[in-house]
């Protein structure tokens, strides 16, 4: 199952649905429970439900390091599509690093 949008009342719809595994993607940074740009409180009950997903889906390695970093430890997060250029992420970041090597 994947929710295409990370906004709490949306997951917390996905999270009812049958589905051997649980996605979200996240095209923006002001959705978020967390982080600098968020447009509300942050709740620790929306920052739950993100955990409790398998995964985030992310529109590229930059919007995964800023998951990683403003998010609660244990959200795992990975880059959706296939094209990352790299033009706004540190190439010594573990993320890009370990990809070019």
């Amino acid at each position: 199952m994947i929710s295409l949008s990370v906004e709490a009342p949306v997951l917390g719809f996905a999270s009812k649905l049958s589905g051997a595994r649980h996605y979200a993607t996240a095209h923006n940074y002001y959705l978020l429970p967390f982080g600098p740009f968020r447009r509300f409180a942050t709740d620790a009950a929306h920052s739950e439900m993100l955990l409790r997903l398998d995964c985030i889906l992310c529109p590229c390695v930059h919007h995964c390091e800023f998951l990683t970093k403003w998010g609660p430890p244990g959200l795992r997060v990975r880059p959706l599509y296939a094209a990352d250029y790299a033009y706004a992420s540190d190439r010594d970041s573990p993320m890009i690093s370990a990809r070019l090597t």
